[in-house]
C-alpha cells in the first residue's frame, strides 16, 4: 500500500512540476511580450527602426537624431514647426536620451528584442563602430581612411545621410596630403560641381597630377576627355590612346576597384576603335 502511495506521490509531484515548468514558460513568454510592448515605445516614428541616437523631441516622442534634426531642418526653426507624430506645435529642441539607449541595448543584446528590427540595429551599431574608428583615424592623418570617409558620405554608405559637401572635403583633406585616390575623387567634385563650387580647369589640372601619379579613375577621366573634347580639353586621340592604355594595361592602378566594371569595358572599346582608325581627329 505504501508503495502504491509513493508511486501517486511521485506521479503528483511530476505533474506538480510541469505544471510548474507551464507556469514559469507562460511567465516568461508574457514577460517578454511585455518588453517587447516597451521597446515599440523606443521605435522612432519616422524611420520605423529602434534609433542608433535616440533624442527626446519637445513632443516628448524618442526619435533618431539625424532624422528629427532633417526634418527641423526642413521645417524651420519657428512658430511653424510641428511635431511629425500629433502635428501640433513644438519647440526645435533636442534632448540626448541616454537611457533609451541603453535600454535599447540591454534588450537587444539579451535577445529579448529579436526579429529583422534588432538585426539591423545590430547592423547599425556595427556600422557605428567602424565610422567613429574610421574617422579617428583620419584625424590621425591617415589618407585612405579619409578617403573612405568621402565615399561613403558621397553614396550614403554606412548608414550616412548622403552629403557630397562633406564627401569633398575629406576627399579634398586626402588630397591636400597628397593621395592620389583623394585627388582624383576631389577633382570629380570639382569637375562635376559635387559638394563644391564647380570648377573645371582646377578639377583637370587636379586629375591630371592624379593621372600622372597612378590614379586609374584620373586616367579614364583623361582618356574619355580627350576623346570626345570634353573637360575644357581639346579632343586628341594621341592622348586619349595614351591614358585608355595606361587604363587598360594595369599601369594606372591606383583606386581601380573604384572604376566600374562598364567604364573599363568602354575604355577597352574605344581604345580598339581608335587603333581601328574608327574616330577622326578634329
Amino acid at each position: 500500500m505504501s508503495e502504491k502511495r509513493s508511486a501517486e506521490e511521485v506521479s503528483s509531484e511530476v505533474k506538480k512540476d510541469e505544471r510548474s515548468m507551464e507556469d514559469l514558460s507562460n511567465e516568461a513568454k508574457r514577460f517578454k511580450q511585455t518588453c517587447c510592448g516597451v521597446a515599440d515605445e523606443f521605435v522612432c516614428p519616422l524611420t520605423l527602426e529602434l534609433p542608433v541616437e535616440p533624442v527626446c523631441a519637445e513632443d516628448g516622442r524618442t526619435y533618431e537624431r539625424a532624422e528629427i534634426e532633417q526634418m527641423i531642418r526642413l521645417q524651420g526653426e519657428d512658430e511653424e514647426l510641428r511635431s511629425p507624430v500629433t502635428n501640433e506645435p513644438m519647440g526645435p529642441r533636442l534632448f540626448p536620451a541616454v537611457q533609451v539607449r541603453n535600454a535599447i541595448e540591454q534588450l537587444v543584446r539579451s535577445g529579448v528584442i529579436a526579429g529583422a528590427k534588432a538585426d539591423r540595429w545590430k547592423v547599425r551599431i556595427e556600422e557605428e563602430a567602424v565610422i567613429t574608428s574610421t574617422k579617428k583615424r583620419a584625424a590621425g592623418g591617415d589618407t585612405e581612411a579619409m578617403c573612405d570617409l568621402g565615399y561613403w558620405y558621397t553614396t550614403s554608405r554606412k548608414g550616412l545621410e548622403k552629403d557630397f559637401s562633406l564627401g569633398y572635403r575629406w576627399y579634398k583633406e586626402a588630397a591636400d596630403n597628397n593621395d592620389v585616390r583623394g585627388m582624383a575623387e576631389a577633382a570629380s567634385c570639382l569637375v562635376d560641381g559635387l559638394g563644391t563650387k564647380k570648377n573645371v580647369t582646377e578639377g583637370m589640372t587636379l586629375m591630371g597630377i592624379a593621372a600622372q601619379g597612378g590614379s586609374a579613375l584620373g586616367a579614364h577621366y583623361l582618356g574619355t576627355a580627350f576623346l570626345t573634347g570634353d573637360y575644357g580639353l581639346s579632343k586628341n586621340l594621341k592622348m586619349s590612346k595614351y591614358w585608355l592604355h595606361r587604363l587598360v594595361n594595369g599601369s594606372c592602378n591606383v583606386g581601380t576597384k573604384w572604376v566600374g566594371e562598364e567604364d573599363l569595358k568602354e575604355a577597352k572599346d574605344n581604345l580598339q576603335k581608335i587603333e581601328d582608325g574608327d574616330f577622326d581627329e578634329e
